[in-house]
Parts: structure tokens; sequence; C-alpha cells
């Protein structure tokens, strides 16, 4: 083994983990993903004290090195391979690279969790399927590959959130851009947005729906006929009523043509059967589920197309003390977006790790009407700001003067993780 190595991350274009890029005395090896594999080594630069070697594409198993394989392979120190000789795969520069740094008591920049203990942190979060991408990066890694042990906590939402964050009692949380957002931020409270969780595209995923039997006696057929009724929300001054309003003003209504009550989604089926409310916003998969077992209607799904309305935040203490792991975090939630652009939540194995968080059937979520999540978590702050605008004037903001998206908004840790996980590109 090498008697030094200093580790630098690299941007890696395909989907696996970026490989570290290493300079050491008496040999040193670099690291350069190329688009084209396999790979050979290629020596690069000698001198009387030093060699430099490069990693061209993908590295294979190396033999007789522990807990790497016996696989034969070769390493080239001229201009090319040597024809015939199997060649390496990335998977083992990887594991070489993290031997070496191990070995000698060093940290490798991108991948954490092989070197020291896991991060213990708690995340806030409900269980609906805009959640997705939280439960797909726990269970397929990308949390503990990024040195995060996480722990999924629940709260009423609303302005709890905000004030388990900035206690200390949450790392992180995954949650609606509501009054209470701007409020927090506007009193100082030590967190930030620091990425978008999910828009809606119609059919939206959040649609609003009203019982079967007062549909099919036609007591209610249309949005308009919801005027004066109760109408609910899962948390008034929230994202979700910021929907119901869009719902409303489609069909020539206005929030204020209604009576809005909360209703946390799981209960809304059971308002709806005992007259509690006339309509209500209901999340996937429990729309979905709702619908299979005769309970709603879909009266609106087409009032959103293309807004932010939710995101990702960190506490202030999070950010500063555990900086590369708030980074990996990113790194992680941007792969298991990933996973679930196109067709990725009609995906049995995507459906079962849902089905796990929510309770609801795979066969459910897979005819779901799934949310968008932005793959490279580019943020769209003119969304902030019409939802700023939309509170001030229902009157649930407490300062008088609009936020910069400064007091609130940090996207350096989206683009620190596109440095490990590269731009997203669709297959």
């Amino acid at each position: 083994a090498p008697p030094f190595f200093s580790p630098v991350p690299v941007t890696d274009r395909s989907p696996a983990p970026a490989i570290a890029t290493a300079r050491v005395t008496r040999l040193g090896i670099a690291f350069r993903p190329r688009a084209k594999f396999p790979l050979h080594f290629e020596r690069v630069a000698s001198r009387r004290s030093s060699w430099s070697l490069r990693c061209y594409g993908e590295p294979r198993q190396l033999p007789g090195i522990a807990g790497v394989g016996t696989e034969p392979t070769t390493m080239d120190m001229g201009h090319g391979p040597r024809a015939g000789h199997p060649l390496i795969t990335r998977r083992t520069c990887m594991r070489l690279s993290l031997g070496a740094l191990i070995g000698h008591g060093l940290r490798p920049g991108p991948v954490l969790a092989q070197t020291r203990p896991l991060l213990h942190i708690r995340v806030v979060h409900t269980p609906v399927l805009i959640f997705a991408p939280l439960y797909v990066a726990i269970e397929r890694g990308y949390f503990a590959q990024q040195g995060l042990e996480t722990e999924l906590i629940g709260t009423p939402g609303g302005a709890s959130a905000f004030a388990v964050l900035a206690s200390g009692r949450a790392e992180a949380a995954v949650g609606g851009l509501g009054a209470a957002l701007f409020n927090a931020a506007a009193r100082g409270l030590d967190f930030r947005v620091v990425g978008p969780a999910h828009l809606e595209r119609p059919p939206v995923s959040t649609p609003l729906v009203v019982s079967r039997t007062s549909f099919e006696s036609g007591a209610i057929r249309r949005t308009q006929d919801l005027r004066g009724k109760r109408v609910s929300v899962n948390v008034i001054g929230s994202a979700t009523e910021f929907w119901l309003n869009a719902a409303l003003l489609k069909a020539g209504l206005s929030i204020t043509d209604v009576q809005m009550i909360e209703v946390n989604f799981p209960e809304v089926p059971a308002a709806l059967a005992n007259g509690a409310i006339a309509a209500g916003m209901l999340g996937e998969p429990l729309a979905t589920l709702a619908e299979d077992r005769g309970q709603i209607v879909r009266l609106s799904d087409d009032f959103i197309n293309g807004v932010q309305v939710t995101a990702v935040y960190f506490s202030g203490d999070f950010m500063r003390r555990h900086t590369r792991e708030a980074v990996g975090f990113m790194a992680a939630w941007l792969r298991a977006c990933r996973d679930l652009s196109g067709d990725g939540y009609r995906r049995p194995d995507v459906a079962k790790i849902v089905e796990k968080y929510t309770g609801v059937p795979a066969d459910v979520v897979t005819r779901a009407r799934p949310p968008f999540h932005e793959p490279n978590g580019k943020m769209n702050l003119n969304d902030f700001a019409r939802l700023q605008d939309y509170f001030k004037r229902r009157g649930l903001l407490t300062y008088d003067h609009p936020l910069l998206p400064s007091a609130y908004i940090d996207t350096s840790f989206v683009q620190r993780a596109l440095e490990i996980v590269g731009p997203f590109a669709p297959q």
C-alpha cells in the first residue's frame, strides 16, 4: 500500500458512485471516469521518486487483494491495455481506493459509510406517496452509502415541523411550503429550504374528492356545488390549501366560498362517509385505495400544472456541524428521485417499498397518480414567491415585507450533491 493517499472527489456521469482521485508519493493513481468501457491503467508520468498511473473506464477485480476477489486482471504500465488480458471493473477501483484510505486512517470523498460510523439523523415525514424518495433512499442504501442512518419521525404538520428542526429534535424534514414556513423564516428560526420535494402535474396526486354516495345521488357533481359547504385540507395555511384554492378558482369559486376545515389525509374517507365534510383533498396512494373501496370519486384533478409546493429542509445545526453528511443526504435524495422518474412508480420493487412505509398495497401504488420529483434538484423561486403572495393575501403571514429567497433558501447543497451524482440523463 502506498504511504500517502489524499482523495479528491470527482464527478461521474454514470449512475454508480463517483470514484476518488488519488495522488501519492512513490505511486500516484488518478481515477478518472470515461464515457466508454472497459478500462486500462496507463502510465502518464514518472520521476525518480514517484510514479503516476491513470485508470480509464471501469475497473474489475484484482487478484490476491483481501475482500476484493481473485479474478485475474492486468494493470498496464504502458500506453494501452495488454491484449487478451481481462480488465478491471470500476467497483474494484473504488475498493482499492477505500482500502488504501482505511489502511492509512484517511477519509474518501463522496463515500462516507465505509470509513466511519453512520451518523444517526431524524427526518420529519408524512407516510404518503410524495415522500417516496425518502423511502427509496433508505431501502436501496443510498443514505447509508453517504454515512447516514435515518430515523423517520412524524408531526401533526404546519409550524411543528419547523419548530422541531429549529429546536434540534430533527435534522431534516420533507414537507409543504406553507404559511408556517414563511413565518418561521421571518422569525429567524434556524433552518433552510435546501431542495425541492415534488411538484404536481395533471392528473395530480392530491385530488379534490367527494363521497361516492354524494356524487351518485347528484348532491355534488361539480366543484361549483361545494359553495358554502365544508371542505377539508390536511393543514390550513399549507400547500394543500393552495391546491384547494386552485381547484376552486378553476370552477369560478375561491377559498372564501367554502368552509375550510382540517382533516388528516387518512381520515378523509370516513369524514366524507359520515357527512362531517362535503369534499376534501386526499393524497395518493390513499386516493386510489379509497377509490378501490368505493368510498370516493375524484371531483377535480387537473387544477395544478408544474407548481413546486413541497421541499426538503435542513436544520441549521445539521448544515453547519455535519456539512459533508448534509451534502450526502441531498445526493442520496437525488438518486432516489431519479429512480422514480418516468415509470419508476410502476416498478414492483418501488411499489413494495412504498407499501412498507405507507401501508397501502403495492398493486394500489402502481395504479396511483404519481407525483414528479425534480432529478437535478432545481428549485423554481417564482413558485415560492407565488405561495408567499397567496398566504399574504390570506392574512396568514405575521410580517409586512416579502422575504427574499436568501432568507430561507440555500441551494449550495444541491449544487455540491450534483458534483457527486452528476447531471441527470434520462434513459
